[in-house]
């Protein structure tokens, strides 16, 4: 009951935009690789944050400065917790790769040892494709024993399924998600060219913003050559029905998800997951949560599943008129908050 009200009065406060005094900084972190990183760190100004949320950002170019996560952040620490949120260039940029798994567990752990967390532990939360990276990352030696919880919404279980899940025909309806996977398969296989990339970004671009088709068109004409000029224009007028790329291509596929595979041992999880997926899902099935949930279950870890209504791949639709479906959506985050707040 008692995180329960504690989720009540975080709803409230995110639904209505009532965030109270926060200081927002920006700092840079030393990874052991010897890369930097961005991080955004959200405090309560008025009181001691109760524990430490890591939050991943989807593939968007806003990254960790899009709005929608800046107003979830806000809510957060509004109700006592400090929010430590990274740029990750790779997800930022749409790229898909087992890499950025590893950059995940090296932020963790630098935010650890650099005595940025809370009580020394951390809470996960996740979104989208990124959720997959992180539940991987969370398994590494180095931080499953400091991860407290883990939440994710609207994430797939493996590359492969989410692959071919979104480019057959009949699949994800998002045009942005489907140029997506086809760019980041064209990066992976033989037919990977620099050019060819740079028009797929442009064509991601245009799925994000809707407004330079000129811009897309143009590029195609400055591609180098006839031949990648006809294969981005086949890919981009046959991007709702890629079915032939999945078999063309599908020793790309099943090598990326050993990548995946390899970056973390689910078997190795240590804390409590909670998995939260829209069921009118434009891009991941929401087969996808209940295939990772099965699995999770068999591995013996503590874990909550919520298939709702109340989402549009991750975006909130909350209605008073749905209070049932509300209270299920609350019960699920009562849970994550619990296991996150303990020490």
């Amino acid at each position: 009951m008692r995180y329960f009200c504690h989720t009540l009065r975080f709803f409230n406060i995110y639904l209505r935009k009532k965030f109270v005094a926060i200081d927002i900084e920006e700092h840079t972190l030393l990874l052991a690789s010897g890369k930097e990183i961005t991080i955004d760190v959200y405090t309560p100004h008025h009181s001691k944050p109760r524990t430490s949320l890591f939050f991943t950002h989807g593939m968007n170019k806003h990254a960790f400065r899009d709005p929608r996560i800046i107003e979830f952040c806000k809510a957060l620490s509004t109700v006592g917790y400090q929010v430590i949120v990274p740029l990750h260039t790779d997800i930022q940029s749409m790229i898909i790769t087992a890499e950025t798994t590893e950059e995940i567990v090296e932020t963790m752990d630098a935010l650890l040892k650099n005595g940025f967390c809370i009580h020394d532990r951390l809470a996960t939360f996740c979104v989208s494709f990124a959720g997959a990276l992180v539940l991987r990352a969370i398994t590494h030696p180095a931080i499953r024993n400091h991860v407290s919880a883990y939440l994710s919404i609207g994430s797939p279980s493996s590359y492969e399924s989410s692959f071919r899940h979104a480019l057959r025909q009949g699949g994800a309806s998002d045009v942005y998600a489907r140029v997506i996977f086809l760019r980041n398969l064209f990066r992976s296989s033989k037919d990977a060219d620099t050019a060819l990339d740079t028009a797929f970004q442009l064509a991601i671009d245009d799925a994000f913003e809707h407004n330079n088709p000129g811009q897309l068109l143009h590029y195609e004409e400055q591609l180098p050559t006839p031949e990648l000029k006809i294969l981005f224009r086949t890919c981009m007028e046959n991007v709702m029905k890629a079915d032939d790329y999945l078999t063309k291509y599908a020793d790309v596929i099943t090598h990326m998800q050993h990548r995946l595979d390899n970056s973390g041992d689910l078997n190795q999880l240590k804390c409590p997951v909670a998995l939260i997926h829209s069921e009118h899902d434009k891009i991941f099935s929401t087969e996808e949560t209940q295939v990772l949930y099965n699995d999770l279950k068999q591995c013996g870890v503590n874990c909550r599943m919520l298939i709702t209504s109340l989402l549009d791949h991750v975006t909130q639709q909350i209605s008073i008129r749905q209070l049932k479906k509300t209270l299920q959506l609350m019960n699920i985050f009562a849970f994550f908050f619990k296991h996150a707040n303990k020490i």
